[in-house]
């Protein structure tokens, strides 16, 4: 007799196993694996290693361990030392009730081997008596948002070390209310506001080495020389929703540490953060709806900045961020190493990852999305006007699919281009969008 396929396959695993096994797969080496399988062995692994109130201990995980409503595990057969790691069919009978919580088959974004695990705190829907809940309605008072004006950051949060430490006070100074001088360099509180801020703590946002073993420099996501600008420096000011000549370039959420050969090739236009595609839909929906009401501006215009949240209350606000090469011809003969520890001095484990650097994953920031949204979409734009039409789609074709082979989502790649090119031309056309009723512009020149 055949048989059963729809049998449930037992497979035990050590979590050393299992963590090396979710990165071979996540770096895209495990290519034996068909696609559907790879992403069910993801979230089976992903399952088991999320961490649990039960004390740890070396013994294999159990996929069942992840459960919300902290089910006992089904006892082991008999013979067996170690809990097994279990993936059911989706034609199998379950053998318990359905219980909420992440199983094999269900469809998840691939994450980054540098950050495996989401925070999975749900805040669609949280309990009415619950802190988040009762901070959105707190932020909702004081700022008049309605809660889809809320942009959530996307991010993992379990690993940084400084998250949720509001109480912690610092003497670093804190970002001038005006706009910074393109003339001067940036002051010295600069790079101690970036460290204490990023996740990265002064190393470098893609190689992850800190000085002095290379010279790590501040790179400013808009660039300072906007400044100078005032016509540009107006529309983002307007975009941003502060106060004219508020705008300070020198602001912890606009900067983050490069190496000085990585911090140029940004300059040259070679390549670009990009955010996640659900960070940049939301800020063009909130750009869209700006445009659309034409807010009166007042003393007490609520900044576009106040429309980020951290997907749990009290964590900081930490956004994902991919590398998107834009200049194919000079990033292939670049080699990424990246250190894999700390990034301290005596770091002697590095990574390699090549042209289009899709092994790097995701890269953490606090920098704000429409910042960087604004900044790659100039870039875009610069390089679009210089090709032909016929041109313009193989650019496009090359950049999505650079895009993908990142990780981005497959339903996301046919529309992402076009949002980061509307909030590009949004912003930089925002005092004309925003203030287009009579004597807007006027009240908000007065502020």
């Amino acid at each position: 007799m055949a048989e059963d396929d729809s049998r449930p396959l037992q497979i035990e695993l050590t979590k050393a196993d299992m963590s090396e096994l979710y990165t071979v797969i996540s770096n895209g080496s495990c290519c034996v694996f068909p696609e559907k399988l790879q992403d069910t062995l993801r979230a089976v692994i992903l399952s088991a290693l999320a961490p649990s109130t039960s004390p740890r201990h070396p013994e294999p995980l159990s996929s069942t361990s992840y459960s919300e409503s902290n089910a006992t595990t089904p006892p082991s057969t008999p013979g067996s030392s170690s809990r097994a790691l279990q993936s059911t069919s989706s034609n199998a009978a379950p053998t318990t009730p359905p219980k909420k919580s992440l199983q094999a088959g269900d469809k998840r974004p691939a994450e980054s081997p540098l950050s495996p695990l989401l925070d999975d705190h749900d805040e669609s829907n949280p309990d009415p008596g619950s802190p988040s809940r009762r901070r959105s309605k707190r932020h909702k008072s004081s700022v008049g948002l309605d809660e889809e004006d809320f942009i959530q950051d996307h991010t993992d949060t379990s690993f940084d070390s400084d998250s949720g430490d509001s109480n912690r006070q610092s003497n670093v100074k804190q970002t001038p209310s005006q706009r910074a001088t393109s003339k001067k360099s940036a002051p010295a509180s600069l790079r101690k506001r970036v460290e204490q801020n990023s996740p990265q703590h002064g190393r470098c946002i893609i190689t992850n080495i800190k000085s002095p073993e290379c010279t790590v420099q501040i790179s400013h996501t808009l660039p300072r020389s906007y400044s100078a600008d005032e016509d540009l420096m107006e529309n983002i000011e307007v975009a941003d929703q502060v106060p004219p000549r508020r705008f300070n370039a020198d602001s912890s959420s606009n900067a983050t540490t490069m190496t000085a050969d990585w911090h140029l090739m940004a300059d040259k236009g070679l390549w670009a953060l990009c955010p996640d595609h659900r960070v940049i839909r939301s800020v063009a929906r909130a750009m869209q709806k700006l445009a659309k009401n034409c807010p009166k501006p007042d003393k007490n215009m609520v900044s576009f900045r106040s429309r980020y949240r951290p997907r749990t209350s009290g964590r900081r606000l930490r956004f994902k961020y991919y590398l998107l090469c834009l200049d194919e011809e000079s990033m292939k003969t670049v080699n990424l190493y990246r250190r894999t520890d700390d990034g301290t001095n005596n770091s002697l484990v590095d990574t390699l990852h090549q042209f289009p650097f899709t092994s790097l994953g995701k890269v953490k920031s606090q920098i704000y999305p429409h910042f960087a949204i604004f900044e790659l979409g100039k870039k875009l734009d610069k390089i679009l006007k210089g090709l032909s039409t016929t041109d313009q789609v193989l650019f496009k074709k090359k950049l999505t699919t650079s895009w993908m082979r990142a990780g981005g989502e497959p339903q996301d790649n046919q529309n992402v281009l076009e949002d980061i090119l509307q909030v590009y031309n949004t912003m930089r056309q925002a005092s004309k969008l925003f203030y287009k009723k009579p004597g807007h512009r006027a009240l908000w020149k007065a502020l």
